[in-house]
């Protein structure tokens, strides 16, 4: 099967031929065209070996480099994920200490606050003993009159 592009090589050739004068019929172009395309494919399949392994061990060499690369990053990230472990680990364990010691402080301070709450109460009661609701008052103190409007009065 002809190649595509051998195909495009070879149209191109038999009309250049024709048009320089080299061959005088597409037939004559066509067979000097055949013979200058095998010429070319057998020059270039030779070195084409010897530069298809070059190019392997040049691609071969990149993608070394590539892998090298991507470990000596990958490295770098984990060393650094490492370090903020550790820094975290020490902020954990200092706060915890300082945790250990507002907790042994709290309670003595918690039983001042819980002793003023029960001296307030007592003076509320007192407050209520003495407020004008409480029944100090007589019926003669505060009369009807004054509460309720029933009229021109």
């Amino acid at each position: 099967m002809i190649d595509v592009e051998k195909m495009k090589k070879m149209n191109f050739l038999i009309k250049e031929l024709q048009k320089h004068g080299i061959a005088k019929s597409s037939e004559d172009a066509l067979a000097k065209a055949e013979i200058m395309v095998d010429r070319e494919k057998s020059f270039s399949e030779e070195p084409a070996e010897e530069s298809h392994s070059v190019v392997a061990e040049n691609n071969e060499s990149r993608q070394m480099n590539v892998l090298e690369r991507n470990y000596q990053n990958m490295s770098n990230q984990l060393s650094l994920v490492k370090q903020q472990m550790l820094c975290l680990g020490q902020e954990i364990a200092r706060m915890r200490q300082e945790f250990a010691q507002h907790k042994h402080q709290v309670p003595a301070e918690s039983t001042v606050v819980r002793e003023e709450p029960k001296e307030q109460p007592e003076a509320e009661e007192k407050k209520e003993e003495s407020h004008p609701r409480s029944g100090e008052y007589s019926s003669s103190d505060v009369s009807i009159e004054k509460f309720f409007y029933c009229g021109k009065s």
